[in-house]
């Protein structure tokens, strides 16, 4: 009978041992989604770009295999190679909030090169669940909780949403 008590400690203390950032990750992850001002698009300063930024879809490209976030109209896109002169686009940069989990907010930025002003930024979490979780994964796949979750009626990431629409929400055509 004490041994089978000595058993049960063991395992007990192992699973806790082993599990408990898992928990404690869990509940800061759903502190830092639900806290205001943390996740989403925001824009600083929005700016309207002349006729040289902007160029009809190339030919030889299938509009499908555009990158949507440079595409403004139906056959309007601004032109990548002339936006990379004046403007820096910072894709999905992770900054540690904390090592429980971790958790990462991933951040898209647009910053003006001549003074070096964000623009804007579009901000998601993810928790990697524990350290546990983190090194232990199932074929290779690392399973992440990120926020905002869920999936629209096209079944686009909400967790990407934002970052894709950075662009379109910061920059207008001159009219």
């Amino acid at each position: 009978m004490k041994k089978t008590w000595i058993l049960l400690l063991v395992i007990a203390c192992s699973y806790t041992a082993c599990h408990w950032d898992y928990y404690l990750s869990n509940y800061l992850f759903d502190k830092y989604c639900n806290e205001d001002g943390r996740t989403g698009l925001f824009v600083y300063e929005k700016v309207q770009l002349g006729d040289e930024y902007f160029m009809p879809f190339p030919k030889d490209k299938d509009p499908l295999h555009l990158d949507s976030r440079f595409v403004v109209g139906d056959n309007l896109m601004i032109n990548r190679e002339r936006f990379d002169r004046d403007f820096v686009l910072d894709v999905y940069k992770d900054v540690l909030l904390t090592n429980i989990g971790p958790i990462n907010a991933v951040e898209t930025s647009v910053i003006r090169k001549s003074d070096q002003k964000v623009l804007g930024k579009a901000v998601s979490l993810k928790n990697g669940k524990g350290w546990w979780l983190w090194e232990v994964s199932f074929l290779g796949q690392r399973s992440v909780d990120t926020c905002p979750s869920g999936r629209d009626e096209k079944g686009f990431s909400y967790y990407r949403r934002a970052h894709k629409a950075l662009i379109k929400n910061v920059f207008s055509h001159q009219i």
